[in-house]
C-alpha cells in the first residue's frame, strides 16, 4: 500500500510539474497576452500570462508608449508656444513697418502740399505734383508686409522726384 501511495504521489507531482511547464509555455509572448485578446481564455492561458511576466511586460511597454506620447505632446505644446510667438513678434514687426510708411507719407504729402501751394501757376510742375500724388496713393494703399524689392524702388523713385520738385521751388 505504502508503494502505490508513493507512487501516486511522485505521478501526481510529475503531472503538476509537467502541467507548469505546459502552462509556462503557452502564451508568453506580449502580443497573445493582451488582456483584450485572453478576456474569454481559459484559466490556464491567463496563468501563463501571469506566470511568465508578459502582462508585467505589456504594462511596461504601454508606460513606455505613455512617457513618449506626453513628450510629443509638451512637445507640439511648445512649438505652438513658439509659433504664437513669432506670430505676434510678426505682427508687431508689420505694426511698425506701417507706423514707418505712414510717417513717410505725411511727410511726403506734406512736401507736395508745400509744392502745390507755392507753385500753383506752374502747370509743368501741377502736373509733376499730381502724377506723384497718384504714386503716392498707390503705394499706401499696399498691405504694410508685401514691400517687395521693386516697390521699395518706386519708394526711393518717388522720394528722389519729390525732391527734385523741392529744389525747383524758389
Amino acid at each position: 500500500m505504502m508503494s502505490l501511495e508513493r507512487s501516486y504521489r511522485y505521478t501526481r507531482a510529475l503531472l503538476l510539474g509537467l502541467g507548469a511547464v505546459l502552462v509556462a509555455g503557452c502564451a508568453v509572448d506580449k502580443a497573445g497576452c493582451d488582456p483584450a485578446a485572453v478576456k474569454y481564455q481559459g484559466f490556464l492561458t491567463k496563468l501563463s500570462c501571469d506566470l511568465s511576466g508578459s502582462y508585467d511586460a505589456r504594462a511596461e511597454d504601454q508606460q513606455l508608449a505613455l512617457e513618449q506620447a506626453r513628450k510629443n505632446r509638451d512637445e507640439l505644446q511648445q512649438a505652438v508656444l513658439d509659433l504664437e510667438a513669432q506670430q505676434r513678434q510678426v505682427k508687431q514687426g508689420l505694426t511698425v513697418q506701417k507706423a514707418r510708411r505712414d510717417r513717410l507719407v505725411a511727410s511726403l504729402n506734406a512736401t507736395l502740399d508745400q509744392i502745390d501751394q507755392l507753385n500753383r501757376d506752374n502747370t509743368q510742375l501741377q502736373q509733376q505734383v499730381q502724377a506723384a500724388r497718384q504714386e503716392l496713393k498707390e503705394l499706401e494703399s499696399m498691405p504694410a508686409g508685401t514691400v517687395s524689392a521693386s516697390q521699395q524702388a518706386r519708394i526711393q523713385s518717388l522720394r528722389q522726384e519729390i525732391e527734385t520738385l523741392r529744389s525747383m521751388l524758389p
